[in-house]
């Protein structure tokens, strides 16, 4: 796509940056007037960011960082 014909671009939704994380970033670098600045999308690919939300006093859904602690939380189940 001719991104600099665009106005304004805004990333909604997106389900595969996980798997391929870099070329999403360096894509979101390369495109102009992207309404979501690419550090904001770097930062929050990584979901370790909602430990940032939270420490910012908002609520975030209760998340399992280390699978290898995952059995000692209350409710949480080892896969």
């Amino acid at each position: 796509m001719e991104w600099d014909a665009r106005g304004v671009a805004v990333v909604r939704s997106c389900w595969d940056y996980a798997w391929r994380p870099q070329e999403f970033l360096t894509w979101a670098a390369s495109v102009p007037r992207l309404r979501n600045p690419a550090e904001v999308l770097r930062w929050n690919t990584d979901k370790t960011h909602l430990r940032d939300v939270e420490q910012m006093g908002l609520s975030v859904v209760p998340t399992v960082w280390d699978p290898k602690t995952a059995a000692e939380l209350p409710g949480a189940e080892q896969g």
